[in-house]
């Protein structure tokens, strides 16, 4: 089951999109080790591990708790989540 993301925001130029038109990535992960571990080699080796083109930050994030439940208010797929007081992680959607 895929519950965490590693995100990445990327410098103009680097020829990374999303399908929304913006500078980042994102790729699912089974574990937050995992998704924390892919952040560390973006920021070391850069994009494609070439060390030429490194993103501007990266971050672990979790699947919106909505998304889980199937009550998520996203039109787009959950990808930039919030955490909030009570420790559930919510998308842009359903803030």
């Amino acid at each position: 089951m895929i519950t965490y993301f590693s995100n990445a925001e990327w410098p103009e130029g680097a020829g990374v999109l999303n399908s929304y038109g913006e500078r980042k990535s994102q790729d699912s992960h089974q574990t937050e080790r995992a998704a924390l571990s892919v952040c560390k080699m973006l920021e070391k080796d850069g994009l494609g591990g070439n060390g030429v083109i490194f993103p501007i930050r990266t971050w672990a994030s979790e699947k919106c708790s909505h998304e889980k439940s199937g009550w998520c208010n996203s039109t787009s797929p959950c990808q930039y989540k919030e955490k909030l007081e009570d420790g559930l992680f919510i998308c842009e959607g359903c803030l």
